[in-house]
């Protein structure tokens, strides 16, 4: 079964939506109990509203990261990948080594290689489609940092808690 990119990246963009959903609502609930009046120190060691404010300000960047990783994605909608170019961002890569015919790996539903989708963020995020698993990876993973640039039918060396492991690439899209 083939893989549909347009239909992964506007589910992708449905999770971010979903994640900066509920960011906003925890920031929203953290700044209100931070500026509630019960969250007022009685004491010099009552910290509650000192607490609440690290949460809402933690709570606040993240929804800054959700809403930058959402209009990155969204850039990436209409780009364009053959497996002729470079892998980029947006670019969906099949890795496949020897190993993965018999081997339990964790990003693989079938023995036909992993599936990951090179982009500006969100990554570790796994998506589901036609019964593949697709991780997203980022350029600052080990990963990431080794697609980049490469080619069909390239190989890559992955060192992994001191084990290397080959792959070759069998599919850009």
């Amino acid at each position: 079964m083939k893989l549909n990119k347009q239909q992964l990246l506007n589910t992708l963009l449905e999770e971010i939506d979903k994640s900066l959903s509920i960011a906003t609502s925890a920031a929203n609930d953290a700044k209100d109990l931070a500026t509630h009046e019960q969250s007022k120190p009685e004491t010099q060691y009552d910290t509650v509203g000192l607490e609440a404010s690290y949460l809402a300000h933690g709570q606040s960047q993240r929804v800054a990261e959700l809403k930058l990783a959402l209009l990155q994605w969204k850039k990436l909608t209409g780009v364009i990948i053959t497996s002729e170019k470079p892998i980029e961002f947006g670019s969906l890569i099949q890795l496949k080594n020897d190993s993965d015919d018999n081997s339990s790996s964790k990003t693989k539903v079938n023995n036909n290689g992993s599936w990951f989708l090179l982009g500006p963020a969100m990554g570790g995020l796994k998506l589901k489609q036609n019964g593949h698993l697709i991780t997203v990876i980022t350029d600052s993973s080990p990963l990431g940092k080794l697609v980049i640039g490469k080619y069909l039918d390239d190989e890559i060396t992955l060192t992994l808690r001191g084990k290397k492991i080959d792959y070759e690439i069998v599919a850009i899209a």
